[in-house]
């Protein structure tokens, strides 16, 4: 016998035809059980929403189970998933680290603006300098040099209004560039 059929018998919403042949089939104890089971889960469903849904679940899972429902009876909800207030801490300590970490690359990656040093060469003069990479200049008189303090690991940068002799101490990891005003 159809379930469809047996609520409709149980909520008296049957033909008589479906009357008579459910009369017909409760002349033996299975079906009788049968039926007792339903009527008790569709009494449930009445007190359903005063209930506790988990336990009626349960319930609802059992008795399937034992009406041969089995895996039919079983709803198929996949669960929510809601972050817990750890978890959004976990993330939110893990963005810190990053942006701590990017922020403290970016200033050790940072080259910071030289201080220069200028030397100005008086009419009638010459001036001999050994720079802080080995390098040594001479200048001539009215001559206007600057150079950096301490010079960056990529380029020795200079500026020199005037005349002067180089000799450069060479450094295969440093490129030089001069911007001379002769």
């Amino acid at each position: 016998m159809k379930d469809e059929i047996l609520i409709r018998y149980i909520s008296k919403r049957c033909t008589a035809t479906e009357e008579k042949e459910i009369l017909e089939w409760l002349k033996e104890k299975e079906n009788r059980q049968r039926l007792f089971e339903l009527e008790q889960i569709w009494g449930l469903k009445a007190e359903m929403r005063f209930s506790d849904k988990g336990r009626m679940d349960e319930a609802y899972r059992q008795l399937g189970g034992r009406l041969g429902l089995g895996k039919q009876a079983e709803k198929k909800e996949t669960p929510v998933r809601r972050f817990t207030v750890r978890e959004w801490w976990k993330y939110a300590a893990i963005l810190v680290a990053v942006c701590l970490f990017a922020t403290n690359l970016f200033y050790i990656t940072k080259e910071e603006p030289a201080a220069y040093n200028t030397v100005v060469v008086p009419k009638g003069q010459r001036v001999s300098l050994l720079l802080s990479d080995g390098t040594t200049v001479w200048l001539n008189a009215e001559s206007r040099f600057s150079y950096p303090a301490k010079f960056s690991e990529k380029y020795r940068t200079v500026k020199l209004e005037g005349e002067g002799y180089f000799e450069v101490a060479h450094n295969p990891n440093v490129r030089s560039r001069w911007n001379c005003r002769c």
